[in-house]
C-alpha cells in the first residue's frame, strides 16, 4: 500500500503549488489521521509552514506532535528538528526542550530506560 502513502504527499504537494497555503492546510487536516501514514507528509506540511511569512509556532508544534505520535519511537531525527525549531524559531520556547528531550529518551528507548533507573 506504498502507492497510497505516495499519493498523499504528491497531493499535498500539488495543493499547495496550484492552490497555496490554506489549500495545503486543509488538505493535511483532511488526511492527516487516515491510515497509512508517511512521514514525508508530515515533513512536508512542516515546510510548507516554514515558508510562509507568518510561520506560526503553534502550527509547527502541531505537525510535529502528530508525526511523533505516529513515527516517535523510530525517528530520532524528528525529535532533533523539534528541538531546533523551539530553539530558532521567534515564538519557540527554549524551555520546553528538556521536557522534549525526555520524551524522546523514553520513546525511543522505550522499556530500557525504565530499567536502567
Amino acid at each position: 500500500r506504498s502507492s497510497d502513502l505516495t499519493m498523499k504527499d504528491k497531493y499535498l504537494d500539488w495543493a499547495h503549488r496550484s492552490s497555496g497555503y490554506k489549500k495545503a492546510k486543509n488538505v493535511f487536516t483532511s488526511l492527516h489521521e487516515k491510515r497509512p501514514l508517511s512521514l514525508d507528509f508530515f515533513k512536508m506540511m512542516i515546510q510548507i509552514e516554514k515558508e510562509q511569512e507568518t510561520c506560526k509556532m503553534l502550527n509547527l508544534r502541531e505537525y510535529y506532535e502528530r508525526a511523533l505520535r505516529e513515527f516517535g519511537s523510530s525517528s530520532p531525527d524528528l525529535w532533533l528538528f523539534y528541538i531546533k525549531e523551539e530553539l530558532s524559531h521567534p515564538l519557540g520556547k527554549p524551555e520546553n526542550c528538556g521536557q522534549i528531550h525526555w520524551r524522546a529518551l523514553r520513546m525511543l528507548q522505550g522499556e530500557q530506560i525504565v530499567r536502567a533507573h
